[in-house]
Parts: C-alpha cells; sequence; structure tokens
C-alpha cells in the first residue's frame, strides 16, 4: 500500500485558486450602423412653412467576454445537499467507502470546490439589434412661432448567450456511481466506474465528462420598444433690456414595454450564473413643460449680459410614481468680456423602471468576512468584536480565501416610489481678452437623491448586523441565520443574504470642475495651432445615508459596490495636440489619484492603496472630405494599473499594455 502523502493545513496563500490570471481584461466588441436622413418642403407661403422629415437607423453590436473556469460552488442547496457534494459511494473519494483508507477516515462525504479549467473559462457572448425610427412635420407661422409634431418608434433586442457554466443537476448526477447508473447519458460519458473524479489533477476531466457536465448555449432574450409622441412650439414674446424673451412649450407622450424570456436553466437557477425570472411589464407617461430665457440686460455697466432661464415640467405616470412638478432656474452673468458667472438650481424625479419593478435576480458578491483578523482589524466596532468571538471566531482568524456569497433580490412591485433629487451648481468663466483663446472655467456643484433605487451592499449589510448588540440591526433580518456570518467552528464564512430591491435612503455629492483650454496659431507646414487643454475634478462628498446600512462616505476608496466602484478626490485628463485643416495629433494624459480599499483597513493587508498612476496616450486623425481615419497608440509607457485587495475595475486602466488602435469612418 503506497504511503499516504502527509496532511497539511489549508493556505489560502497558495491552495486556492487565482482567476485573475484568467479573467481577460481587454475584450473583443464589433459595432455597425447605417442611418438615413431626409426632409422634403411642403407649404411655403407668406402665412407658414410646413416640412415633413424622417430619420432611419439600425445599429448592430456584438461583444464577448471570458471569464475563469466555473467551479462546483456551494450556491444554494440542490435536492437538499450542498452543490459542491461529492458523496460517499464515488470510488475517487478518499474518504469514502474505500477500503483500507490509510488515513483511518471512511465513509464521509465530502465538500469539494473543483474548477472545470477543462472547459477553457465561462464564455459570454451579447448580439444586439437597435431599431430607431423618427417622422414628423415642422413649420413655422408668419408671427414667428416655430412648431414641430414628431412621432419616435425605438426597438431593442438582445440576445445574450453563455457557455460553460456547470449544472448542478449534472453534477450531482456525475459524481454519484447510482444516479449516473441510471442515466444513459452519464455511462456513455464517464468511465467504467460510473463517475467524475473530482480530485485527480487539472486537465483530467474528459471532454465527454465535461459535455455532459456543463449547460452550453444558454441563450436569455432581452427587448425594449419605445414610443414617443411629441408636440412643440417655440417663439419670442414682450421685450426687455437685453432683447426679446424667448419660450418653448410641449407636450410629450410616452409608452414603454420590455420582456425578459430566460433560458429555461436561467430561469431554474440551476446553474452558478444565477436565477432569470421571466419579465412583461409595459407603462405610460404623459408630460407637459414650459421654457423662458430672458435677457434682462445687455451692453450695462458690469453686465455685457444678464440672461434668465426658468422652466418646469410635469409628468404623470401610470405606476406607483404617481405625478410630479420639476423646475430649473438658470442665471449666467457676463460682467465683461473677461468674466462670467453662471447658477443653476433645479430638481429632478426618476421613477422607477420596469425592471426594477419587476425582477427577481441572484447575484454572487465577493464575501468579506468582519471576523477575520479582529485582533488587528480598525474599522469594526468593540460590539462586532465581541459578536465575533460568540460566533466562535479567534482573535487571530484568517478566512485565507475569497467566498462569494448568494445574494438574492426580490421584486419590489408597487412598494417602489420614486426618486427625487435637487441639484445647485456655481461657476466662474475668465476669457481674458489680453490673451486670446484662452477659457478657464472652475464650477462647484452639490446634488442629493432623496428615496434612491437599489440593492444596499451585501457587505455593508453584513458589518451594520455585527455591530448591533445581539444581532438586533435591521440589516440582520435579510439573513436566514440572523448573524451575517456563519459559526466559525463550522462554515467560517458570510451567510447568504435576500431582501426585496427598494428606496434606500439619501445620496449626496459635490465637488469642483475645473477646465481650462489655450489655442495657439502657429505656421507648422500642415498644422496652424498648437491645442492645449485640461481637464481636473476634485471630489469632496460621495456620501450614502441608507436606513438598513447607516452612513458611509466612499469619497478615496476603491472595491465597494462589488469590488468595481472607485471614487479618487482628484482626476484629470490633460491633451496636447497639432492641429490643421485635414491632419491632428494628440499627446493624452490621464491621471487617477490614489484610493484606499473600502473594505479591509491598511493594518490586516499590504494592499489597502491604489497608488496613483498616469496614463498617456498618442492619436493621429486625418480628416478628407466626410471620412475620418484616426491611428493611436494606448498606454504609450506601458504603465502598469495599481493593485489593491478587494477587486478590480477595467474602466480605470485604458490598456494593461501598449497597443494600437485604428479607426474609419
Amino acid at each position: 500500500m503506497p504511503t499516504p502523502a502527509p496532511r497539511v493545513p489549508f493556505s489560502g496563500a497558495t491552495d486556492t485558486y487565482n482567476y485573475a490570471a484568467v479573467n481577460a481584461l481587454m475584450t473583443p466588441n464589433e459595432r455597425w450602423q447605417i442611418t438615413a436622413l431626409g426632409d422634403h418642403d411642403l407649404i411655403d407661403s407668406q402665412y407658414s412653412t410646413v416640412s415633413a422629415y424622417g430619420e432611419l437607423s439600425y445599429t448592430k453590436r456584438t461583444s464577448h467576454q471570458r471569464l475563469a473556469p466555473d467551479a462546483s460552488f456551494s450556491v444554494t442547496d440542490f435536492n437538499g445537499q450542498p452543490n459542491e457534494l461529492v458523496p460517499a459511494s464515488n470510488p475517487f473519494n478518499p474518504f469514502g467507502d474505500t477500503p483500507n483508507n490509510p488515513w483511518g477516515v471512511s465513509g464521509e462525504d465530502v465538500l469539494v470546490n473543483r474548477r472545470f479549467v477543462e472547459s477553457g473559462g465561462r464564455l459570454f457572448s451579447q448580439n444586439t439589434d437597435t431599431y430607431r425610427m423618427v417622422t414628423g412635420f415642422e413649420g413655422s407661422f408668419s408671427n414667428g412661432i416655430d412648431w414641430d409634431l414628431s412621432y419616435t418608434y425605438a426597438d431593442n433586442q438582445e440576445t445574450y448567450e453563455t457557455n460553460f457554466y456547470h449544472r448542478f443537476d449534472r453534477w450531482a448526477t456525475i459524481v454519484d456511481p447510482a444516479l449516473c447508473s441510471a442515466d444513459p447519458a452519464c455511462v456513455a460519458a464517464t468511465g467504467p466506474e460510473n463517475a467524475l473524479n473530482p480530485f485527480a489533477d487539472y486537465g483530467s476531466i474528459s471532454a465527454e465528462e465535461i459535455g455532459y457536465v456543463m449547460a452550453n448555449s444558454l441563450k436569455d432574450s432581452y427587448e425594449t420598444h419605445m414610443t414617443t409622441l411629441a408636440l412643440s412650439f417655440s417663439g419670442d414674446f414682450a421685450e426687455l433690456q437685453g432683447g426679446p424673451v424667448g419660450w418653448a412649450a410641449g407636450l410629450e407622450q410616452r409608452s414603454e414595454r420590455a420582456r425578459i424570456i430566460p433560458d429555461e436553466f436561467s430561469a431554474s437557477g440551476l446553474t452558478t450564473g444565477g436565477a432569470l425570472d421571466p419579465l412583461k411589464g409595459s407603462y405610460e407617461v404623459q408630460e407637459a413643460y414650459v421654457e423662458f430665457i430672458l435677457p434682462v440686460l445687455a451692453g450695462q455697466p458690469f453686465a455685457k449680459s444678464l440672461d434668465i432661464e426658468a422652466s418646469a415640467r410635469y409628468s404623470d405616470y401610470n405606476t406607483s410614481a404617481g405625478d410630479t412638478n420639476n423646475y430649473r432656474l438658470g442665471a449666467d452673468w457676463a460682467i465683461n468680456d473677461d468674466f462670467r458667472v453662471r447658477s443653476v438650481y433645479s430638481t429632478g424625479f426618476r421613477a422607477p423602471n420596469m425592471v426594477e419593478y419587476f425582477t427577481q435576480a441572484v447575484t454572487f458578491p465577493i464575501s468579506e468576512n468582519y471576523c477575520e483578523f479582529t485582533d488587528l482589524r480598525n474599522d469594526i466596532n468593540a460590539t462586532a468584536k465581541a459578536n465575533c468571538a460568540a460566533l466562535n471566531y479567534a482573535g487571530d482568524y484568517e478566512q485565507g480565501f475569497q467566498y462569494q456569497a448568494v445574494y438574492s433580490q426580490t421584486a419590489a412591485a408597487e412598494n417602489l416610489g420614486p426618486e427625487e433629487s435637487t441639484s445647485l451648481t456655481a461657476g466662474v468663466v475668465w476669457t481674458p481678452q489680453a490673451i486670446e483663446e484662452l477659457q478657464i472655467s472652475i464650477d462647484w456643484y452639490s446634488i442629493e437623491i432623496d428615496d434612491y433605487i437599489g440593492l444596499p451592499d451585501y457587505n455593508l449589510l453584513v458589518k451594520t448586523c455585527l455591530e448591533s448588540v445581539g444581532f438586533s440591526a435591521p440589516a440582520c433580518a435579510a439573513f436566514p441565520g440572523g448573524t451575517g456570518i456563519l459559526d466559525g467552528n463550522v462554515d467560517g464564512i458570510g451567510d447568504d443574504a435576500s431582501i426585496t430591491l427598494g428606496n434606500l435612503g439619501k445620496v449626496e455629492t459635490s465637488g469642483i470642475d475645473i477646465a481650462a483650454q489655450y489655442r495657439i496659431p502657429v505656421d507648422l507646414g500642415v498644422f496652424d495651432s498648437i491645442d492645449l487643454s485640461f481637464a481636473a475634478s476634485y471630489l469632496d462628498e460621495a456620501k450614502s445615508t441608507f436606513a438598513l446600512t447607516g452612513s458611509y462616505d466612499v469619497t478615496g476608496t476603491a472595491g465597494s459596490q462589488y469590488g468595481t466602484a472607485i471614487y479618487p478626490e482628484w482626476r484629470w485628463n490633460s491633451s496636447i495636440g497639432l492641429s490643421g485643416e485635414a491632419w491632428r495629433v494628440q499627446w493624452l494624459m490621464n491621471w487617477l489619484d490614489e484610493t484606499s480599499d473600502f473594505y479591509r483597513p491598511a493594518n490586516i493587508t499590504d494592499d489597502a492603496t491604489a497608488e496613483d498612476v498616469l496614463y498617456h496616450d498618442l492619436v493621429g486623425t486625418f480628416a478628407w472630405n466626410t471620412m475620418t481615419v484616426s491611428v493611436g497608440l494606448d498606454n504609450v509607457l506601458d504603465e502598469e494599473p495599481p493593485e489593491f485587495h478587494s477587486g478590480f475595475n477595467m474602466r480605470t486602466a485604458p490598456a494593461s499594455t501598449t497597443r494600437w488602435a485604428a479607426s474609419c469612418g
């Protein structure tokens, strides 16, 4: 009998699968578009003019992504047992019904998280067809009033295909010899043992076994349709010191409907992709609006011009959103040729869409175990540390791997209300006459959204529950176990959660935007100017205050919202270019400030900060008649993106390596 290999403790650093190396960051996509425009004069008299117009467009988009291979994860119990269970009857189970077991352990079912690397990875593709038609009439009356009557129809159809998710039912069959023997397809896929060996090295699962286990070519269909009928009028009336008052008014009716047709396996939730429910719904909204531009002053001392803008809109939905009135007030004051001051105050309204009303979905966020390193971490309170101890977590407990919990979204239906917002902006523009072609602007903004629609962050639900005395916080009700994290002596992982999409609370953000442009005339052959531009954004606050998870500010952090969100305090981009009648060359720079890991403090990880980074791109453009050709080099200096613990965001890295790009249109 061979000598058994020594048993060693599990190590998250060496014994888990590194999926990051096989996730594709740059993915192919292709888009084709064709558009036809036309108009025709119908009436041209001294009393009025009338013309007809139309627009037809079709867009086709295809895109593809690849993620790490699927695995026998514990997602939901199938037939009353964990999905990754391998029974004792499996002939390859070293702790099962194996004679002369060298470890002295037998008759045991085991849980195996086996990556199906033989599949080559999960593949996703999207095929989208978008049709849009606009037709209408426009004209003017002899009294100076213009009008427009239009009808718009838009249709979007998307097929989302997934390959190489494994089927829970087939996994339960192929690891159980008794079940496999009763299924001819399983017998044909396996060897004489009528069972798959999940303990063998990667590459050992045969193509036949992979073909049996995988649910290939899952196709979910998404359809949306929109029609709009709009009538508008515009003109001038009265006369102020700065000129005539401009006005516009109109009526709109919009109808939208949507349908989701999931694949049978997507609907049943038999894969790690979660469950997708069928959806069919529609809504209508009628709106009326009026707008005014009042040129109060012009050509006055300290008032080269002063314009006031005012508008109001009434919306009436046939859903729980009901009706609402919103307005906008703005002022644009040109003090002289050099300085201009501007400000806008507005209210906003967003009704829930059909997906938000009716969709039920399952996601798998990465769970942050706040009971890990409680003797070190400083991002939880004393109550949470005491609760972790009560759940049998030692102060130096280390989970050592990332676990994905099951997060179920239940339908909101008629309980969902609209979002309402207020925003205020104020800024100044400097265009010094002593320096031609120079413009600098600074704008401050503050936005507040009430009754924000969404799902609470899973990890913040866990944290809020843990930090409450006796697990008494309302957030604890989202977890079947009522504690957010399961017993350390049994599972040592985050609990699954289920919650209804709802109006969470308030979201506030404020900051400053800075922009500058300068054009220098030159005579350099095909180039006649040097163009300089700079745009920077400072984020002062990005705060959420939700009933379930409390108040938190993500300014200067990365990793929230399942590891993909990034909120640097500062970011800027700039360009230096040479321009001419047909040629243009630009050197582009994009800088992101450093950010701190939202979930894991610096005293428990070496990767708590994503360092600041500066990317450089080079683009050349040639225009001839209606054709434009561009050639670019992304990430010229081959700058590596910053790293941190809790996730990744492809949008912050233009390219992981230097690459060429070209376009023609």
